[in-house]
């Protein structure tokens, strides 16, 4: 037997002597180097770029890398699975799409020889915390007092009720149409319009909300809505306003509310009528279109338009009428 040592050639010689006669052959060896063969790699699959939480409603790109049994990096089609698709969702291409409050896993795979191979991720689905009070008053009465409740919730939409701290400001230090209290009791002084802003800190952010108090004297009327006719460019703020109208004709609504004499804008408002046969109402940004859509009925019948304003949880009505030619 011929065992190696080191690489080059070398002769081998085998000899024998028979009936005093010496017999002999030579033959040549090459010695060549060992080759190695590395070992197999596992094959892997890994998501690149994890992530901890992402916005109710925002969408997120992972990454992922998958390398074969060479350890070299290889591209094979993977597929992407969510756990939990009422919480999120995601496409073939790896896009997430926050949906829920919650928390999912999110599964990346791919088949390897017949193996499968597989990564996992798991986030919550957040909102932004938010600070709010649930118990608004458009206006108080001079001397009455109202103290405001409060919810906030954190980023996983669950209310804190407990540890967090609450300030309480209005910037009427000249006028002193109201008073508040560090409990959020807001006593009415003079007729005036109070704004208040309510704050906390948590986890190193600052969130507010304000609101506005209209105080006023005992027994002032509750804010209006005012309609208009933007066809005419009449006002219409008389409840139970008659209007007359053809069969055919349309009117472009629009609307206002006001408190303490100033318009405060537009608010959540729906419009319906009382007979959707007669009088049909339909919304186009930000206007109403009022079409008469027959005759009018026996004996002069009208038909009104109800506007319905809701505003810090508080709803105000307005009516006009239409009576067909």
């Amino acid at each position: 037997m011929v065992s190696g040592v080191d690489a080059g050639s070398v002769t081998i010689t085998v000899s024998t002597t028979f009936k005093s006669n010496t017999y002999s052959n030579s033959v040549s060896v090459t010695i060549v180097a060992a080759v190695s063969t590395p070992p197999e790699s596992t094959p892997q699959i890994e998501i690149t770029n994890p992530i901890k939480t992402l916005k109710k409603g925002s969408s997120f790109d992972f990454d992922h890398e998958f390398t074969d049994d060479t350890g070299e990096e290889n591209n094979s089609v993977v597929s992407w699975v969510s756990k939990s698709t009422t919480i999120a969702t995601i496409n073939a291409n790896g896009v997430a799409k926050a949906i829920e409050i919650g928390k999912v896993v999110i599964e990346v795979s791919v088949t390897f020889k017949g193996v499968a191979y597989k990564d996992t991720v798991e986030f919550d689905v957040v909102i932004d915390p938010e600070l709010r009070i649930v118990n608004e008053v458009v206006t108080l009465e001079i001397d009455d007092t109202h103290t405001f409740e409060l919810e906030f919730k954190d980023e996983k939409g669950m209310t804190v009720s407990s540890g967090q701290e609450f300030n309480w400001s209005h910037p009427d230090d000249t006028y002193q149409f109201a008073t508040i209290d560090t409990n959020g009791t807001i006593q009415g002084v003079k007729e005036g319009k109070v704004p208040i802003t309510v704050t906390t800190e948590y986890k190193g952010v600052s969130y507010s909300y304000e609101t506005t108090v209209c105080i006023v004297k005992q027994d002032a009327p509750n804010p209006k809505v005012t309609i208009l006719d933007i066809t005419s460019g009449d006002h219409l703020p008389v409840d139970g306003k008659i209007l007359t109208a053809k069969k055919g004709q349309t009117f472009k609504m629009s609307y206002q509310m006001f408190v303490c004499g100033e318009s405060i804008g537009r608010h959540f408002v729906k419009w319906t009528s009382s007979d959707a046969s007669f009088v049909n109402v339909r919304e186009r940004g930000d206007h109403y279109f009022i079409t008469v859509l027959k005759d009018g009925h026996v004996g002069n019948q009208t038909t009104y338009i109800e506007v319905k304003i809701t505003y810090q949880g508080k709803e105000f009505i307005s009516y006009v009428d239409f009576r067909a030619r």
